[in-house]
């Protein structure tokens, strides 16, 4: 697989969790963007580190669905931080999210142990089990 299509499919499967990833950081405070993107890179170990020009549009889709809300807060002089707070409709998401997330993975581990699929291309004989 060349690295073009190789980043294409680590980029899609990252912008699918994001949203689930932010609710599971709010759920244990408010946080700030650029909090929430460190946050995340970190307990990621570096798999989610999100460009600032694509960290806010997952959080404005939360906060039009009515899942986060927004609390602006000055800080210093001048520099005012835009607190996102999960709201109760953003725990029903987030549990439809999680619950989402077991699914699918059960169902593709459940085809995968059917079709005998071992990682690297391998296929394991299914009468040797």
């Amino acid at each position: 697989m060349d690295q073009a299509t190789e980043k294409n499919i680590h980029e899609n499967y990252r912008r699918t969790y994001i949203e689930l990833l932010f609710l599971l950081l709010l759920t244990k405070e408010d946080m700030y963007g650029f909090q929430l993107n460190s946050e995340l890179k970190k307990l990621s170990g570096g798999v989610f580190d999100i460009k600032q020009g694509s960290l806010y549009a997952p959080i404005y889709r939360l906060i039009d669905n009515g899942y986060v809300s927004e609390k602006k807060v000055i800080s210093g002089k001048r520099r005012v931080l835009s607190y996102y707070h999960i709201e109760p409709d953003g725990y029903k998401y987030l549990d439809y999210l999680l619950e989402m997330d077991r699914t699918v993975i059960n169902a593709v581990n459940t085809v995968k142990d059917i079709i005998c699929y071992t990682p690297g291309g391998g296929k394991e004989d299914s009468e040797d089990k």
